[in-house]
């Protein structure tokens, strides 16, 4: 309980809306032992769910319970790479000159091994079969948020007016919470802008890691302007080039397990209350 109360007073909660502060639309906490009001685990379905995701009491940041994502050779959705995630809200989702704010909380587990190549451990998704215009990654050391946005082109994996990798962190801090708040105007022509603050669980302060103005930060096709829908667990580039449902060999050996939490996820219309430093901006 003491450390729920922390949390939720770091952000000055007061009464309100959905979710019980004036604002928020989207709110995830697990507490009830489910996944609402995300719709599904994006993950290997011939599978036991446990394999890749676990509704756990222990680590948690706020309330009661956590959501653990499991990341494993072989284990793929779409017949490559490797994901465990939460699919697919908030709705309304994310259009041209949306606002919004995101707050949630993430611990990398321990021992941890970084991901091959690149490990997406939060995300907002086009409707293009491109990587995602926003999303955060993590690595063997180091935390970083990616841009692929503006004008962008279908063929192979894409090309991007916009196309910028902005390392937040140089240390992941394994077995620590990382609370996360996220500004973001949402745009696919250079009206755009994202906003980052962060602190470790115990700090009393957050601190503006990004703040970039003026960029595009949805995809778009010519006019067509693509919507974006919140991904959030963890999704992997795997050892195997199409991994099967019966795993998959690799020169590389067996990549070990990625596992990931997150607790208390929620989208914003207006600031946080209470975030003094988010004024700046």
């Amino acid at each position: 309980m003491a450390a729920a109360a922390a949390a939720l007073l770091a952000l000055g909660a007061v009464p309100g809306s959905a979710g019980g502060v004036a604002g928020i639309d989207f709110r995830s906490g697990f507490d009830d032992g489910m996944i609402a009001p995300w719709h599904e685990v994006q993950r290997e379905l011939d599978r036991p769910l446990s394999d890749s995701f676990r509704i756990v009491d222990s680590p948690r940041r706020t309330g009661s319970g956590a959501a653990m994502f499991i990341a494993r050779q072989g284990y793929s959705d779409f017949g490559w790479n490797e994901q465990s995630e939460l699919c697919c809200g908030p709705t309304p989702y994310e259009t041209e000159g949306s606002d919004y704010w995101y707050a949630w909380s993430t611990l990398f587990g321990e021992p941890w091994y970084g991901p091959y190549r690149w490990g997406i451990f939060a995300q907002w998704h086009s409707k293009y079969g491109v990587p995602p215009p926003v999303d955060f990654n993590v690595g063997v050391a180091a935390i970083s948020v990616q841009l692929h946005t503006g004008a962008v082109s279908l063929g192979g994996t894409g090309n991007w007016e916009y196309d910028r990798t902005f390392r937040l962190l140089n240390d992941v801090s394994p077995g620590q919470w990382h609370d996360f708040i996220v500004h973001v105007h949402w745009s696919a022509y250079d009206r755009g802008s994202i906003t980052v603050w962060h602190r470790l669980a115990g700090d009393p302060h957050f601190k503006r890691l990004l703040r970039v103005r003026n960029v595009p930060t949805l995809q778009r096709v010519g006019s067509d302007v693509s919507p974006v829908y919140t991904l959030l667990g963890i999704y992997r580039a795997s050892y195997c080039g199409e991994p099967t449902e019966l795993g998959c060999t690799s020169p590389l050996g067996v990549q070990p397990d990625t596992i990931v939490y997150h607790d208390d996820f929620r989208r914003s219309t207006v600031r946080f209350p209470g975030c003094t430093i988010c004024k700046k901006g």
